[in-house]
């Protein structure tokens, strides 16, 4: 998905969206309590045009990484209150 961003051809930037939205919602399908791959859709839905329209999980994963953010390594949790000063969905409050 990351990859989109990096080429010009609209058409490919949509092929690559596509395949990567599809491998990520294999995986929480296969771990749904996996907070990385929450977090990791949290931010791409966020932060995708709204044509696409992938933001249907913002705040399903918002409440799975506050219910488990204290259980994450220090670097996760790092990148994750990072995430929060500019988030519009996930607040550095709601981690304390």
């Amino acid at each position: 998905m990351k990859k989109a961003g990096l080429v010009t051809q609209p058409a490919e930037k949509l092929r690559l969206f596509k395949q990567g939205r599809h491998f990520l919602e294999e995986e929480i399908k296969s771990h749904p309590d996996k907070t990385l791959y929450r977090y990791l859709r949290l931010m791409i839905q966020e932060n995708s045009p709204a044509m696409l329209g992938y933001k249907k999980n913002m705040q399903e994963d918002a409440a799975l990484v506050r219910k488990h953010y204290k259980k994450l390594s220090a670097a996760v949790r790092e990148s994750i209150a990072d995430y929060a000063a500019q988030s519009h969905i996930l607040k550095p409050s709601d981690l304390e």
